[in-house]
């Protein structure tokens, strides 16, 4: 016994419609076959919309020299000789927009190219703010070989981090705690050599000797393949 789906009269077994009001009598137990046209699309289409990310970057550049701009004339009105201290907050921000925009807006460069860049756009930075208070006091002396071992050896990380799936994540890490532990040994003995004291180093064993062990650990761990999947099960990673 088959009813109306619209109308509720009693339908025969044979009807294709109803007699009343001429809905269609679908019957589940009938052998199914697909229609002719849908009045709906087979699947949906789904548009991935992305984002410009050179008009997003040439956005926040105009946003970022407004303040700019402001600093230079609030600079040139209440100091009397000229240009002060708003070169140091132009420098900052044309120092952030290399660091942090060129990468996002040509993002097809290796990252070696950019850790060059921003090495010499930190030095470049540094070479002004040691001009303005006097030049040649400390930039030669303590700032460039400083930037210049800090980019080397963010260089070398960035380049094992890149090969992370053939050396293996914990062979990263400890390559990285060996760096930073060594950076740490070159910074003081800049500054020991800027103070005219003896080059070698003092504080930074502090620094040095737990980033070495730990990358020993590090290397330990990823030598006992046992020990590396436990640890590798419990971080998920």
């Amino acid at each position: 016994m088959a009813y109306c789906v619209n109308c509720g009269v009693e339908l025969a077994p044979s009807e294709p419609a109803c007699p009343l009001c001429g809905t269609e009598v679908l019957h589940p137990g009938a052998p199914w076959s697909p229609p002719r046209e849908r009045p709906y699309p087979a699947y949906l289409e789904t548009v991935v919309r992305g984002v410009d990310k050179r008009y997003f970057c040439a956005l926040a550049a105009v946003l970022m020299l407004i303040p700019v701009i402001l600093c230079f004339i609030i600079d040139l009105l209440t100091s009397e000789g000229g240009i002060v201290w708003s070169g140091y907050v132009a420098g900052a921000i044309g120092l952030l927009m290399v660091v942090v925009l060129l990468p996002i807006a040509w993002g097809r460069w290796g990252l070696g190219l950019y850790v060059a860049i921003d090495t010499a756009a930190a030095l470049v930075f540094l070479l002004y703010i040691d001009l303005s208070v006097g030049g040649h006091l400390w930039f030669a002396p303590l700032a460039a070989p400083v930037t210049l071992a800090a980019g080397g050896i963010l260089w070398v990380q960035l380049h094992h981090f890149q090969s992370r799936k053939k050396k293996g994540v914990l062979v990263v890490m400890a390559l990285s705690l060996f760096g930073s532990g060594a950076l740490t040994v070159f910074v003081e003995i800049f500054l020991r050599f800027y103070q005219g004291l003896s080059p070698w180093p003092h504080w930074s064993w502090y620094a040095l000797v737990p980033c070495v062990l730990s990358g020993a650990g590090a290397l330990i761990l990823n030598s006992r393949n046992r020990w590396k999947e436990s640890v590798r099960k419990r971080l998920f990673f």
